[in-house]
């Protein structure tokens, strides 16, 4: 339809010149009057705008097709974990207590085992870190905790509850997530940091508060606007140090009793990653902390090693980490 815009306007343009033509042959022969040919005329150019106009507005819809189709295909989707169940709990508040209790996942029907028969045991209160060689399964355990998937066989509690009978949106309230890659919502930094509180109302007094633990005030004092400044597309006009603060900030305005470390801080520089490791260090006060870590300096944060590989947990004495022979599963050289 767009290509032929251009040549029913060419077509008016060439109906307004014979018109003229044909209206001055009418006129001279005394059938046809001044007033109704500039009348003709006049309604022909103004068909020209409207013409354009539907040119312009179907450009538009062509262009939005596939966002539209994409928003039908997110809506309709079924998820397979939801918490529709009549007997699901909604938790005020946890210890941190977590356990994995033989745990076996694969990502569909047909692919291979990422863990299989996986066990382990979290204290509230306790840090720990996952190690292992990439592929492993460590983030996959998060993702099983937060409960993005369910695994096939097996069962994760938190408090010695099945998380399976939790509410969703209580378990996620209760476990926050820092990660490699920081998504940064279109908004103010205020907006990011309290993002959980958008609908309610955000307190900016937590959120100055968890700037400050997390170490982003430093940054965000120098803006123009302050906690009101636009994070632009994606936050590209903040570094990746910045990123991982403003991250820390919202996990710190979250409160969670369960704190999960991606890679929280890699691909740093020395002087981001001090600010960034001063402020988990903050973060990780009170609470069972998870941290899935290659950097050396990031394990040592935590009171218990695991190494995940094969899709099974060995516990690794925190002495032995010292010795690099030992240690080969680390990307820091030691």
């Amino acid at each position: 339809m767009k290509a032929f815009i251009p040549q029913l306007v060419q077509a008016v343009y060439f109906g307004i010149l014979f018109s003229f033509f044909a209206s001055s042959l009418i006129i001279s022969r005394g059938s046809f009057d001044c007033s109704a040919m500039v009348s003709f005329i006049t309604s022909l150019v103004l068909l020209i705008q409207p013409i354009q106009d539907i040119g312009r507005a179907y450009n538009e819809i062509k262009q939005g097709e596939p966002a539209i189709q994409r928003l039908f295909s997110l809506t309709s989707f079924k998820s397979k974990v939801n918490d529709h169940k009549q007997d699901v709990v909604n938790l005020d508040c946890i210890a941190g207590e977590v356990s994995f209790s033989d745990i076996s996942f694969r990502y569909g029907e047909s692919g291979p085992l990422i863990l299989e028969g996986l066990n382990f045991h979290v204290k509230a209160g306790q840090t720990v870190a996952l190690v292992g060689p990439s592929g492993g399964g460590k983030t996959t355990i998060v993702k099983l905790l937060l409960r993005l998937y369910d695994p096939f066989k097996g069962t994760i509690q938190v408090d010695g509850y099945d998380i399976r009978n939790i509410q969703l949106d209580s378990l996620r309230r209760h476990v926050g997530l820092v990660s490699q890659d920081t998504t940064l919502f279109s908004g103010t930094l205020a907006e990011n940091i309290g993002y959980r509180d958008r609908m309610t109302g955000i307190d900016m007094d937590r959120v100055e508060l968890a700037a400050r633990t997390a170490n982003a005030d430093e940054f965000i004092g120098k803006l123009p606007n302050g906690y009101l400044t636009n994070v632009g597309p994606r936050g590209s006009a903040f570094s990746g140090g910045q990123k991982q603060r403003i991250a820390i900030a919202r996990a710190i305005y979250q409160d969670p009793s369960i704190l999960i470390l991606d890679e929280a801080t890699s691909a740093l520089d020395s002087r981001s990653e001090l600010m960034v490791r001063q402020a988990l260090q903050r973060l990780m006060q009170n609470r069972t902390v998870l941290i899935i870590a290659h950097r050396l300096e990031t394990v040592l944060m935590a009171e218990r090693v695991f190494q995940l590989d094969n899709g099974g947990l060995q516990e690794i004495p925190l002495s032995s980490l010292v010795d690099s022979q030992q240690s080969s599963f680390l990307t820091l050289a030691i």
